[in-house]
């Protein structure tokens, strides 16, 4: 999964996986779930920035609150655009059928869970002083987990270029990110490890040091 060089971006940095598909159980996108995805980040986005910029004016940081205005003001600017494309993209394919994705079914639970790349991916960003870019955090996690990955992980998902460990890794960020272990502002492309993500981690050492 290529990213564009690190750069932080007015709406903040959304990063999405190959969906599951719900005909097949092969990972392909799914445009309403990204859709959807995409819009509570930047409805985040917008509430961090106006939540900022209130406790800055209350506090007299006014160039902090003028900051935190403008980047609102973009965030709506986006967040506008993105619900008009939204509303295009359904009429336009209103009727249509995505092709069905290659690939064979892989039944429940003969991947290895998102959950198994928690650990791996936080002791990778620990050793990179705190955040990297997605490969060579992808690179790293693969040098833990490769003698534990199954041979179900190691096969091709649709796009016939991204194994299938490396989606699970990726979903496994974006939960990662929701419960806080992850940030959610990083620069677009990098991982960045949180304070909790930390505190996990070591209370988690024990665990990781045995997978070794």
């Amino acid at each position: 999964m290529e990213e564009p060089g690190p750069r932080r971006e007015a709406a903040g940095s959304v990063e999405l996986p190959l969906a599951p598909s719900p005909e097949t159980g092969e990972e392909n996108v799914d445009t309403k779930e990204a859709f959807d995805v995409l819009l509570n980040e930047l409805r985040q986005a917008l509430k961090n920035a106006q939540d900022a910029g209130t406790r800055a004016f209350q506090e007299g940081r006014f160039e902090e609150a003028r900051v935190a205005a403008k980047r609102a003001e973009a965030i709506t600017g986006e967040l506008k655009k993105l619900e008009a494309l939204q509303r295009q993209w359904s009429t336009l394919t209103q009727g249509t059928k995505a092709p069905k994705p290659k690939g064979r079914r892989v039944p429940r639970g003969t991947k290895t869970p998102q959950e198994a790349f928690y650990l791996p991916i936080l002791a990778a960003l620990e050793e990179m002083g705190g955040g990297g870019r997605v490969q060579e955090v992808l690179d790293r996690v693969e040098a833990r987990m490769k003698d534990r990955l199954r041979d179900v992980d190691w096969q091709l998902l649709s796009d016939e270029r991204t194994a299938r460990w490396r989606n699970t890794a990726a979903w496994a960020r974006y939960e990662m990110v929701q419960q806080g272990l992850l940030a959610s502002d990083s620069p677009r492309g990098v991982w960045e490890i949180t304070e909790a993500g930390r505190a996990y981690l070591q209370e988690h050492q024990a665990e990781l040091s045995s997978r070794r």
